[in-house]
């Protein structure tokens, strides 16, 4: 088993807390895409940028990152690591997600991670804890 976490930026409308219709979009379509191929992660989304953590067969990961980079809601897509694993840090995700709410926005802070720049991979702990505390707070 993988685990892979990338980051991406985005250029669609957002509101005030960086929620869009188009967040919206690819969380419903990873709910509904990961169970079949035995996916499970965390997406986060900021105003400016998409971060994900994506963890399964090293097969799945790449059909899905092949996609990704092809997907136009996607832009500057960059792996910030991929290592192998022995447990899922989110197995009772298929895919959760949060967003940079008014009621997260410290979160976000607590993890020096701001809506306008893009995590890089020096920044994948930062990535990693700030969903480990996204994964505990009820959805915004």
């Amino acid at each position: 088993m993988q685990r892979l976490v990338y980051s991406s930026h985005r250029y669609d409308d957002t509101d005030a807390n960086g929620f869009s219709s188009e967040f919206v979009q690819i969380a419903c379509e990873a709910l509904e895409h990961n169970p079949k191929i035995g996916l499970t992660g965390f997406l986060i989304c900021a105003p400016k940028w998409f971060c994900q953590i994506l963890e399964g067969e090293p097969a799945a990961i790449d059909k899905l990152v092949k996609k990704l980079v092809k997907d136009k809601r996607h832009h500057n897509f960059l792996v910030l690591d991929r290592i192998q694993t022995e447990a899922r840090v989110f197995p009772n995700w298929d895919m959760g997600w949060q967003h940079q709410s008014i009621a997260n926005r410290i979160k976000f802070l607590e993890c020096e991670l701001v809506q306008e720049k893009q995590p890089i991979a020096t920044q994948l702990n930062d990535v990693l804890a700030l969903a480990d505390k996204l994964a505990k707070t009820p959805p915004a």
